[in-house]
């Protein structure tokens, strides 16, 4: 089964956190450039990509090069621990799908002690996103406007310019609608909206 690692490296101390999906030949194909590393942990899930990206960004602060750390193994390991019990408490993708395709609808009711907790969580959440992608997107100008002419920041940043082909699917719809109306799918599913004092 698929899951992620701790790895100790003993020279410089650092940890690595990373995901496989077979432990054993991610060790052996690691330990050719570097021979002392020594597993910590293993935690087997399903969800080992989400969990290394999770776990990586909660620790973006001691990183050092590449999937290594600075942070002592119980740190990463711990975090690693939280979010995989976050994720035991989480909906199979069915029951979300099946949750989302109900059409036959009652009207709104009181919401229980554990939904009204949960929605507190999600508008806190979903407030502290919202001012972070502000903040991000001010000081993320602000270091494009440095930058100038220069491709990036060694060992930090990269500001390269690249070119996109897109389809311009609005543009073809205006241009050839007849052609358009063919490609036209209608499905149906719900949307959570969530705002404090909704009506």
């Amino acid at each position: 089964m698929a899951g992620l690692y701790i790895l100790l490296d003993p020279v410089s101390t650092f940890i690595k956190i990373g995901r496989a999906s077979d432990l054993e030949t991610r060790l052996a194909n690691l330990r050719t450039a570097n021979p002392w590393l020594q597993l910590v942990q293993w935690f087997e899930t399903p969800h080992e990509a989400l969990v290394e990206s999770y776990v990586h960004a909660r620790l973006v602060a001691y990183r050092r090069e590449g999937e290594f750390f600075a942070v002592p193994a119980e740190t990463a390991s711990q975090e690693v621990a939280d979010i995989l019990a976050l994720l035991a408490t989480k909906p199979d993708k069915a029951q979300v799908e099946e949750a989302r395709r109900l059409e036959v609808l009652l009207e709104p009711r009181d919401p229980s002690d554990t939904e009204l907790a949960l929605m507190q969580q999600i508008v806190d959440l979903r407030a502290k996103i919202k001012t972070c992608e502000v903040q991000d997107q001010i000081l993320s100008e602000k270091l494009m406007v440095s930058l100038g002419q220069s491709k990036g920041l060694t060992g930090w940043a990269s500001f390269n310019g690249s070119q996109t082909v897109r389809f311009d699917a609005s543009q073809f719809q205006q241009d050839h609608p007849d052609l358009a109306q063919g490609y036209l799918r209608t499905t149906y599913s719900r949307t959570l909206k969530i705002r404090p004092g909704m009506a």
